[in-house]
């Protein structure tokens, strides 16, 4: 958690969580298997073209997390395996 001073006061700032994600596209079955503390393999069905298999991905890691899609972005690896996503609100610990 990051502090920052306002006025004289100290306020805590939440930080978004991030995870890091292997994605494999057009899998014979949807799943997201947790590898290690942020590190997860996510696998769609959807193909990877126009965006088909990043939306897959989100819809799979709200399943997964019991959040909404809202909450969710990728904010590096759009066309790549290899992608950091980053949750936007507090969500629950899953197993």
């Amino acid at each position: 958690m990051n502090f920052r001073k306002n006025n004289g006061r100290v306020k805590k700032e939440k930080q978004n969580m991030k995870i890091f994600a292997k994605v494999k596209p057009k899998a014979k079955k949807e799943e997201v298997i947790k590898i290690s503390g942020t590190n997860y393999k996510v696998s769609v069905k959807e193909p990877p073209e126009k965006g088909r298999a990043n939306r897959a991905v989100l819809k799979a890691l709200a399943d997964y997390f019991a959040t909404s899609q809202s909450n969710i972005k990728i904010i590096s690896g759009s066309t790549s395996k290899l992608k950091i996503i980053e949750f936007t609100k507090h969500l629950k610990k899953r197993k």
